[in-house]
């Protein structure tokens, strides 16, 4: 009976043991907590790391509406999950990357493993216990999908490895059965520049690794300047650590630097690039072109940009760039600074010599109009201009096209084209709806009275003082238009109202004199006209003669 029993311990302590790869394989395995908006807790599952620099595989649904995420590893040490590589919804798993180095391991196997061999499953939370593969599938003709059994506890997520610590599969508890799929099916992911419009990915609000492809990936670094500021910063960082011989990261970061005023960072970005780039000729260019734009933008504060940002600095730049490859945009750029410095014949010329060239776009008739402008040339002749710069725009027409049609109606209204105006101010405003400010309805406004089409004019003052109800100016506009279409009534309520938000406005007060002289209350009216008259209008006197 002695020999039996310890007979019986000896073999317990073998089914207990555990090879030493698989001791080792623990220290890969953590516990992943996802988060809601609200800072609360989404989920918590388990999951291991699969390379040493960082990344990852646990199962998808925890990731599914979360804003944030982290793992705790085997020591205890946590680290936020910075992005995600893919996910499959189907088999329930997920790549993705954690901040700081991470203890790994392979996840290859040389192969798959066989129905009824043994496996170790490890999370953190309970040693590594022994579990069988019962049945293997194949998807896909390479990875294996495989039931366990002799799993005991929260299993989902969990590191299912073999003898020698590789990983065989990601594991996950069905009611019905255990489970494990292939980790090397998270190789098959392949983010692209449009990866952030996946359906399946937009249900997290973790930000997704940078495509490898470079093509892809400067798709991806356009679209992610309108995410949030923190997302964009962290893409452009991406990029820039990705391809850091290509230029499109350094431009991002000293746009949006130069954006934030940090002029400082912006210089030593775009030196960084001359440095590191590959195109020097864009380098340079790219150079030229943002100080440009800080110089002409107007939002710089005196004395904030770097000394040496001038003019004279945009030309050098520009033909550095030409000296290594002749492009048109390099000479558009120059046109553009002789027009800066006032020389408008000249860069007019410059102008149109580029319509003539592979460039020839809507900017350079548009620019060429703003010469003959300064030129004191015929308004036919800026007029036709105009007209040609829509005459190459893209069609059919796009928002891109709008300033054209803008620039065009204030031509043709300062030529008393008031309808062929209207209907571009009306093409302006459909590649702009809902975008539009109080100003420009005012605008077409004024176009439409100047017209006689007051109808219209009624309904863009009223549009104005919707979007902008505490604007004087607009009740005034209101009631002037009212009046001169004869509605007394309103033209006095309207004037009231504008005298409710500025009482010293002087136009309010002479159409409200002159609304309630028309209705007979003349002194009345009289008393408003001599308010205006106080307040400096000049046209008092005259309405003041009227009413004697």
């Amino acid at each position: 009976m002695r020999k039996i029993t310890i007979c019986l311990l000896f073999i317990s302590m073998i089914a207990g043991a555990q090879p030493a790869a698989v001791k080792k394989a623990a220290n890969a395995v953590f516990t992943l907590t996802t988060y809601k908006e609200d800072g609360s807790v989404l989920a918590t599952t388990n999951g291991f790391f699969i390379t040493a620099d960082g990344q990852a595989v646990s199962s998808w649904t925890p990731f599914n509406g979360a804003a944030r995420a982290e793992v705790t590893d085997a020591n205890g040490q946590r680290h936020q999950v910075t992005t995600l590589m893919g996910a499959n919804e189907l088999y329930d798993i997920a790549r993705f990357t954690v901040e700081g180095k991470a203890p790994a391991y392979t996840a290859s196997i040389t192969q798959q493993p066989s129905s009824n061999s043994q496996a170790y499953l490890i999370t953190r939370s309970l040693k590594p216990q022994a579990v069988t593969i019962s049945s293997v599938e194949q998807f896909m003709n390479k990875y294996a999908y495989c039931l366990l059994s002799g799993t005991d506890g929260e299993i989902d997520g969990a590191a299912v490895v073999n003898a020698n610590g590789q990983a065989v599969g990601l594991a996950h508890q069905s009611s019905t059965a255990a489970s494990t799929v292939d980790v090397r099916y998270t190789g098959e992911f392949q983010l692209s520049g449009l990866s952030v419009n996946d359906p399946l990915l937009r249900n997290t609000k973790i930000r997704l690794a940078m495509p490898t492809n470079i093509q892809q990936a400067q798709i991806a670094l356009m679209l992610a300047a309108s995410d949030s500021s923190e997302k964009y910063d962290a893409a452009i960082q991406d990029f820039i650590h990705l391809f850091p011989e290509a230029n499109d990261g350094y431009y991002a970061l000293a746009s949006k630097a130069i954006a934030a005023q940090n002029y400082t960072l912006a210089d030593e970005t775009l030196k960084n690039a001359l440095k590191k780039a590959t195109k020097k000729d864009e380098a340079h260019f790219n150079y030229a072109r943002l100080i440009y734009q800080a110089l002409t933008a107007g939002m710089a504060k005196e004395g904030s940009l770097p000394a040496d940002w001038t003019l004279d600095k945009v030309e050098a730049e520009t033909k550095a760039a030409q000296q290594i490859k002749s492009e048109p945009a390099f000479d558009h750029l120059l046109a553009q600074v002789t027009f800066v410095r006032g020389n408008y014949q000249q860069a007019y010329d410059q102008f149109m010599t580029l319509v003539n060239s592979t460039m020839r776009n809507p900017e350079l008739y548009f620019e060429a109009a703003q010469c003959k402008t300064q030129l004191g040339a015929s308004d036919d002749e800026i007029l036709a201009l105009l007209d040609n710069a829509i005459a190459v725009c893209d069609t059919p027409y796009v928002s891109t096209s709008a300033p054209y049609f803008l620039a065009r109606a204030g031509q043709e209204e300062k030529m008393g084209q008031y309808r062929k105006a209207m209907l571009d101010y009306f093409t302006y405003e459909y590649f702009n709806r809902g975008n539009l400010s109080a100003d420009f309805y005012y605008m077409r406004e004024q176009c439409e009275a100047k017209g006689k089409l007051f109808q219209q004019a009624l309904n863009d003052i009223l549009i104005a003082i919707r979007l902008e109800p505490k604007e004087p100016l607009y009740y005034a506009e209101l009631a002037n238009l009212s009046l001169r279409i004869g509605k007394r009534e309103t033209a006095i309520e309207a004037a009231k109202h504008a005298l409710e938000l500025d009482a010293d406005y002087a136009d309010a007060h002479l159409v409200l004199g002159i609304a309630l002289c028309e209705e007979g209350k003349k002194a009345e009216g009289r008393a408003s006209i001599e308010k205006a008259k106080a307040l400096g209008h000049v046209q008092a006197d005259k309405f003041l003669e009227k009413y004697r």
